[in-house]
């Protein structure tokens, strides 16, 4: 059963089920009923003035939904009027940050009509919103995310990154942005792209760096010896470092063994340790 399948009444029931939540039946029912944006910004006030006294705090995603439901699918309201009080009202009163089901239907409904909302969305005080901007822009502006890879937000471009095919995400390891692509080489990293990640040893990132260097010796990649051989010559980060080194001792990478030698006796007792272990898995003296 969907929330379509029941009456106003047994909506009403469902939210105050149990009935210890200091909601009021007859606000609750007036909003449901009429979706009178005077009678849902009331409702929300209550239930901001319940959340902070640690009440509500669940309820307010089921409202959320229940009121998107109603809107959608009530013929005689103009739904995209509608969701765009919600979301700039939840903006206004944060009574619940479900808004994925709110973005998705503005796009459905709205088409190229909520880009302008969804830019909006992106100077939000709240993260949430930002990111559900971003993700409307991306599937409602573009044709396909690879193409949203171009745009000039960097949010746009970091939640296309989640939207892209796998043979796609290399292509943001060139953004200019550390955020969209320390997001490929995390994507990367699950796709099992051995090329990509290979690439990002190469990024003026450390932090993209390090997802590669760890990566070559977790999953073997033993095309990789070359550029871990050059990282560990030039690296300043010690995390990545570290990983470059390890990745090495577990390829048993023999051409390493002159780099790893020298940071044997590295100032960081860290990484002077990984440098020694790396040695013993070759089977050498340190």
């Amino acid at each position: 059963m969907t929330h379509s399948d029941l009456s106003i009444d047994e909506m009403v029931e469902m939210i105050l089920e149990p009935p210890a939540l200091e909601l009021d039946v007859n606000s609750l029912r007036h909003a449901l009923e009429t979706l009178d944006t005077d009678a849902i910004r009331s409702l929300f006030v209550d239930l901001r003035h319940l959340q902070t006294k640690g009440m509500g705090l669940c309820i307010a995603d089921d409202i959320v939904c229940l009121i998107v439901d109603r809107v959608v699918e009530w013929q005689e309201v103009d739904s995209f009027e509608l969701l765009s009080f919600l979301l700039n009202l939840l903006d206004e009163i944060p009574i619940s940050s479900y808004t994925r089901i709110i973005t998705r239907e503005l796009s459905r409904t709205g088409g190229q009509q909520a880009i302008p909302l969804f830019r909006r969305m992106l100077d939000s005080e709240r993260k949430y919103l930002q990111s559900e901007g971003a993700w409307g822009i991306v599937i409602t502006q573009y044709t396909e995310p690879v193409q949203a890879l171009a745009d000039e937000s960097e949010l746009v471009r970091y939640e296309a990154v989640g939207l892209l095919h796998e043979t796609e995400t290399v292509y943001a390891l060139n953004d200019q942005s550390e955020k969209v692509r320390h997001a490929a080489a995390t994507k990367l990293e699950k796709e099992d792209n051995h090329l990509g990640l290979i690439q990002a040893l190469q990024d003026p990132s450390s932090a993209v760096r390090c997802i590669g260097a760890w990566y070559m010796g977790r999953r073997h990649v033993s095309e990789a010896v070359n550029p871990l051989i050059a990282l560990v010559q030039t690296e300043d980060d010690e995390e990545t470092l570290r990983a470059a080194i390890w990745s090495l001792g577990v390829l048993r990478a023999d051409a390493a063994l002159p780099a790893i030698r020298e940071l044997c006796s590295h100032p960081d007792l860290q990484i002077a340790a990984a440098a020694q272990e790396a040695v013993a898995r070759l089977g050498l003296p340190t």
